[in-house]
């Protein structure tokens, strides 16, 4: 009896230790995952077939960011949207916002890209590669960490300096002079000193960037505030192509001195 009781324990022991073992690597899997916020995820495979480099224009790709906000490209628009994530390897994504480009050319097809997150439910992450599954637990798509590069989207960029000369705040100033690229339908939204802008971008490979349909609000500026943001408005006009680099933003038109200078800002 005494035997049977001791056999009973072990068995009833190692259960547990199985179950504590597995919700450890749950665990350790999630928090991978969350250190992996910001980093960039390249699609690879589809539904059982290769996604090889060309065919799309721009790489399918993703972005989960600290904020639970999901950000990225399907091959023709842009996304975004929210995500939560658990400790039991479940992963889900809110309806996705894109924008509205028609791209008859594309070899992958837009809504497969789209139908991979919005039936997500879980994930695993193997080294660098990360397989979205859907609630039957059969993969819905592979894709591969790539070398981050640092993001102009979704920050609040802070002027510095503007045609090379440091810019200070001006006693009639509201607030700082800043600009914003919002992926929901490509938006430029920004404050000169004294009246608000807005727009459209649009990112290009080699870190071009165009600015269009641009808008500012008509107040009217005294002093020193009016010449400036003058000068900060025809930079989206002139602007085509940007770096980044440790937080640090420039806006360039060719390969000139900077139009101006930023620095992101967090709040």
């Amino acid at each position: 009896m005494i035997n049977k009781f001791a056999l009973l324990l072990l068995i009833v022991m190692g259960l547990a230790s199985c179950k504590s073992s597995q919700s450890s690597k749950n665990k350790n899997n999630m928090a991978q995952l969350k250190q992996n916020t910001t980093t960039t995820w390249q699609l690879i495979g589809l539904s059982g077939e290769e996604i090889k480099a060309g065919d799309s224009q721009k790489p399918i790709q993703f972005t989960l960011d600290v904020n639970n906000r999901v950000y990225g490209f399907t091959g023709c628009n842009n996304f975004n949207g929210n995500f939560s994530l658990d400790d039991n390897y479940a992963l889900s994504f809110s309806p996705l916002a894109t924008t509205r480009m028609a791209c008859p050319d594309v070899k992958v097809n837009e809504q497969e890209v789209l139908n991979i997150f919005n039936q997500t439910k879980f994930y695993t992450l193997e080294g660098d590669n990360l397989f979205l599954k859907n609630s039957q637990d059969n993969l819905l798509a592979k894709f591969k960490k790539i070398e981050q590069q640092e993001q102009i989207v979704e920050k609040y960029w802070k002027l510095k300096e503007l045609n090379g000369k440091t810019i200070e705040m001006q006693p009639n100033q509201d607030k700082e002079i800043y600009f914003m690229l919002k992926t929901d339908e490509n938006r430029l939204t920004g404050f000169g000193g004294c009246n608000t802008i807005g727009g459209s971008f649009e990112l290009k490979t080699g870190q071009r960037i165009d600015f269009s349909n641009l808008l500012s609000t008509m107040r009217m500026c005294e002093g020193d505030i009016s010449k400036i943001e003058k000068e900060f408005f025809k930079v989206f006009d002139t602007a085509d192509n940007y770096s980044i680099k440790n937080d640090r933003l420039t806006l360039n038109v060719g390969r000139r001195a900077p139009l101006a200078v930023f620095e992101a800002v967090y709040f």
